[in-house]
């Protein structure tokens, strides 16, 4: 029997995207490639586009600036090799836990201990940002998850 190889976490920024269909969120993510940190500010139009399509009746325009009005996140490994997933503690963490060990390959590592989840400051969303993103698309985000407002 062949020895399964150890997996190596992809690292890099993701974003809670709400789709209202489901009420649910997915993730969008971008990885860090050599040379290049992936960063929210350039992920957050593509973000965009999928909310736009999402919020048909949303004035999508409103919030091309505001990169920090949904949940979000980051994957980085230390000079150790832990794996920290920093959070905002924004969004439903237990109910994405695995979807996000799934996208960037955490098994590995956490079966043998090395993945912290940590709530970091510079991860949480934006008041502003926040208010202008839950008015736009009609919803109200709690760390609990989302709800869509009736208008």
């Amino acid at each position: 029997m062949k020895k399964k190889s150890f997996e190596h976490p992809e690292i890099g920024a993701f974003y809670m995207v709400p789709d209202p269909q489901t009420r649910k969120y997915t993730i969008k993510s971008e990885y860090d490639i050599p040379g290049h940190d992936s960063s929210h500010f350039f992920l957050w139009p593509e973000v965009v586009k999928i909310l736009g399509s999402r919020f048909k009746k949303a004035n999508i325009g409103m919030i091309h600036d505001s990169y920090t009005g949904i949940p979000r996140g980051r994957v980085s490994v230390t000079s150790d090799n832990r794996v920290l997933v920093l959070h905002g503690d924004d969004f439903p963490l237990s109910e994405y836990k695995s979807d996000i060990m799934l996208e960037y390959k955490l098994h590995d590592s956490d079966s043998i201990g090395k993945v912290s989840w940590v709530v970091e400051a510079h991860e949480k969303m934006g008041s502003s940002e926040k208010k202008l993103v839950e008015e736009t698309l009609g919803i109200k985000f709690s760390p609990i998850g989302f709800t869509t407002e009736k208008k």
